[in-house]
């Protein structure tokens, strides 16, 4: 099968397999595309090729050597850890054995020096831990320069035009907890970005003066003996968490590395001396141009997909009428109508507080509901389920001592199919923590229906007629108890996310132009450091009892490297990391396994070498 590049390259296609890649290059391609990598760590930009007379040039070719989709709190994780000359990289299980041991972790006072480099705000801290590195053993890693990173890595993210005190990091996150006021995390206090110690924000507060954003929670019920993790713990402020990782951004050197632009497409072409694909990417950036890049080594750190076909049969008639808000459009919405509150998403104007059905049975959807509350209207929140009370996104035993055996049970099920099973009983859908789950039940414009699905939804026209003379639909809502129906102006569809490449167009293109191994609802298989395997193929979607995909050797592609440099981060290696991969534990478990290997990199050991 031959594979594409993108259109607009105008480069024709790539041969079919790697006898015909070690030729000179074919039909336009630039020779050094036809397998030839430019020297390690050098920015290398492709000459514009030749006009045609009345054919505008496409933009020249940049050569990254690393680039990351995605700036959230994942990117920005595994970011630091590459930089950091001497990072955390301890995996879950040591570090979870070591923390109740003060003598098996690092002394507090190398943390505390830490926190007082990094509140410096300037990027020359690096070179003195870099010099008390290098002292204190040989094997050192290699100081890492901020115009190298700048040159040589890049960082793109939809998001990055909103604005944000963050630099282009953690945009949407925080634009998110903006929006729907959350003061405080659902995460404890050893979840965050810093790659030196799980014990920085803690220590950080303390050296701040701020202890009292450590928010102290209730105990958690046991429910597993002694082993469940049960409290007391603390959860951060969201300005706490907010501030001191702008501190870290800046002393890092990564406050201007984001750039604000959106993944079109990635094509793949194998590299004959190495195995390994290049990848190149089309990049609309927010000026409305267009970036071409090319680089040896891709990180995915996109969060959560929404589902794109959700199986309501009544939702593409009530679509159509604007009534509905789905996921990604419920924050703008509410952003927009603070500015202009009067207004509905069709445009048409309100003429009283809005009647809204959330449905949903997650945090967000709480949040939504507590926003919606404060705005005026009345919201009725509907979930299927009892609502599932706990303080995380996953079962309390997760988090506690318990951690490590508990990976090592998950890790040491081969069946994806039943490791797949075993993510969905540890998440179990949608939950809140107690304190989310008492403010709606406080809140006398929020009503609670439990166990209850919409049955059929009919779009009417309202009563009112706004000032203009327009006339807004409403919705006609039959629930499956056989009640009586009931009229909302809006339905906010809050039902979580779908963890499959099938829903990220980028990947499912790629999983068209090489063997990457997928299950048969779409979830990578990755590598123990997260790169996608490659050397596998799916060739049978597994029997209708459940049991395993068969998977076998692609006979075309065994001189393939096993490893792709393609790595995923966030929910799409939950096969691979747990059920924690989606949150902030997640964000630190993945960059671990990754800067492993990016900093056995040649590219990290040609830079200890430059720097000897």
């Amino acid at each position: 099968r031959n594979i594409h590049f993108i259109s607009s390259f105008s480069m024709g296609e790539l041969p079919e397999s790697s006898s015909a890649q070690t030729e000179t290059a074919s039909e336009g391609i630039p020779e050094k595309f036809n397998g030839v990598s430019a020297p390690l760590h050098e920015a290398v930009k492709a000459e514009p090729q030749s006009e045609c007379e009345g054919q505008t040039s496409d933009p020249p070719i940049i050569r990254k050597e690393l680039v990351m989709i995605g700036a959230g709190p994942h990117a920005l994780t595994l970011m630091l850890r590459l930089i950091e000359p001497d990072p955390d990289l301890e995996d879950e299980r040591s570090r979870h054995e070591k923390m109740d041991f003060l003598n098996k972790m690092r002394p507090m006072a190398q943390v505390r020096r830490h926190i007082k480099d990094f509140q410096k705000g300037s990027a020359h801290m690096l070179k003195q831990k870099a010099k008390r590195k290098k002292k204190k053993d040989s094997d050192h890693s290699p100081f890492v320069p901020a115009s190298f990173v700048k040159e040589n890595f890049l960082v793109v993210d939809a998001s990055a035009h909103e604005p944000c005190s963050l630099h282009g990091w953690m945009g949407l996150w925080q634009k998110n907890f903006e929006i729907m006021q959350i003061s405080q995390l659902r995460s404890p206090i050893a979840a965050h970005a810093d790659p030196y110690d799980h014990r920085t924000l803690e220590l950080y507060a303390e050296a701040q003066g701020r202890k009292e954003e450590l928010i102290l929670l209730p105990h958690i019920p046991r429910k597993y003996g002694r082993w469940d993790f049960h409290g007391p713990f603390n959860a951060p402020s969201t300005k706490l968490f907010r501030d001191m990782h702008l501190k870290l951004i800046e002393a890092y050197g990564v406050d201007d590395l984001v750039q604000c632009g959106r993944v079109e497409s990635i094509q793949a072409k194998k590299c004959p001396t190495t195995g390994s694909p290049l990848y190149f990417l089309s990049i609309a950036m927010k000026d409305g141009s267009r970036m071409l890049v090319e680089t040896p080594r891709l990180v995915s750190s996109m969060g959560p997909a929404p589902p794109k076909n959700l199986s309501m049969p009544w939702l593409k008639r009530v679509d159509a009428a604007g009534c509905i808000l789905h996921a990604r459009d419920i924050v703008p919405f509410i952003e927009a109508s603070k500015k202009q509150p009067q207004y509905l998403p069709n445009g048409l104007k309100a003429t009283k507080p809005l009647d809204i059905l959330v449905v949903g049975g997650g945090i967000t959807s709480a949040h939504l509901c507590i926003v919606g509350a404060r705005q005026g209207h009345s919201v009725t929140l509907v979930q299927r389920s009892p609502t599932l009370v706990r303080q995380f996104d996953v079962e309390d035993v997760w988090m506690g001592p318990a951690r490590g055996k508990l990976l090592d049970k998950f890790h040491s099920e081969e069946c994806m199919v039943e490791r797949a099973k075993a993510l969905r009983e540890a998440r179990k859908g949608g939950s809140m923590n107690r304190e989310m789950f008492a403010a709606l039940q406080k809140n006398n414009r929020v009503t609670i229906q439990e166990e209850l699905e919409i049955a059929d939804v009919v779009v009417i026209e309202a009563d009112d007629v706004d000032e203009d003379g327009q006339r807004a639909h409403r919705c006609m809502v039959w629930f499956d108890d056989g009640s009586e129906p009931v009229e909302f102006d809006q339905i906010w569809l809050a039902t979580g996310f779908t963890h499959s490449v099938n829903n990220t167009p980028v990947l499912k293109d790629l999983c068209d132009q090489l063997p990457f191994a997928t299950t048969p609802a779409g979830m990578p298989i990755l590598n123990d450091d997260l790169s996608w395997k490659l050397e596998q193929t799916k060739v049978d979607e597994g029997d209708s009892d459940g049991s395993s995909p068969v998977i076998e050797q692609n006979e075309t592609d065994k001189n393939v490297d096993a490893s792709s440099n393609l790595w995923i981060m966030g929910p799409l290696a939950g096969l691979t990391l747990g059920p924690d991969a989606l949150n902030l534990m997640g964000a630190r478990h993945g960059a671990v396994r990754i800067a492993k290997t990016l900093r056995n990199d040649p590219l990290w050991q040609d830079l200890a070498t430059e720097e000897q």
